[in-house]
């Protein structure tokens, strides 16, 4: 059931123009670790502002396989718009708290307020930029490289940085991490032994995989044929002594 948060903003000091003005007043609701926010094929008759945690976007291939299309984050809006049924679905993947309001309500407000148009515009270029990105990560004939190329995209737009390393802010299991570059559970898991053998990356307790990372010098060059270049975006994987990686 939503509930409402009385005379508070859901972003603290929004940006000017931020979608988020558009939700202040709605009721918000909380999502389970899990949970099924939308299944495809759902007439659209909500939109839901995520203010924390993060969601799985997918489709089920003609095989039967779930196939992870987006991550989507704080700050971004489900499910996308395409026509009046939702074409994706769409999960928890950690514990979630969205504001929502109606189709009808939403839309009239973009309507009233024309200049978030704009805003909305520019933030669904930046979810269509890191679609591609990942798709680029499939790319590679290397299921080694798809799972470091993973892993330095992971870094780069859901990680928290340390010194020297990349906390992904969210737990992935095996399969869901295959889903991801469209590798087999069992395939994931052996490279993920292997990594962890060179210290390139460790998952705690908790299942928060700590990414080792070091930043180039030099500026990525996004012209460059080659996909390891294309992707990193200055972050690339290293190994670390015994000592750094128990820390």
């Amino acid at each position: 059931m939503g509930k409402q948060q009385p005379g508070t903003d859901i972003v603290q000091n929004p940006p000017a123009k931020s979608i988020a003005d558009l939700f202040n007043d709605l009721p918000y609701r909380h999502f389970s670790h899990r949970q099924m926010i939308v299944y495809q094929g759902d007439k659209i008759d909500r939109i839901y502002y995520l203010i924390s945690g993060y969601v799985r976007m997918y489709n089920i291939t003609s095989k039967g396989n779930e196939r992870t299309l987006a991550i989507l984050g704080p700050g971004e809006s489900i499910p996308l718009i395409q026509s009046d049924h939702a074409a994706y679905f769409y999960d928890a993947l950690t514990d979630v708290e969205a504001a929502y309001g109606s189709y009808e309500v939403i839309v009239e407000r973009f309507l009233e307020y024309g200049e978030y148009m704009e805003v909305a515009r520019q933030s669904g270029v930046k979810l269509m930029e890191r679609m591609m990105e990942q798709m680029e990560v499939l790319a590679s004939d290397s299921a080694a490289e798809k799972i470091e190329l993973a892993f330095q995209f992971l870094a780069r737009h859901y990680g928290e940085e340390g010194d020297g390393y990349s906390t992904i802010k969210f737990r992935l299991t095996h399969q869901e991490l295959g889903n991801l570059v469209n590798l087999t559970r069992e395939t994931v898991s052996n490279l993920l032994q292997k990594m962890e053998r060179k210290k390139q990356i460790k998952v705690n307790k908790a299942g928060y995989t700590r990414v080792f990372i070091k930043k180039d010098d030099v500026e990525t060059d996004k012209s460059s044929s080659k996909i390891t270049e294309k992707l990193s975006g200055g972050i690339r994987l290293r190994a670390v002594p015994d000592s750094e990686a128990a820390a």
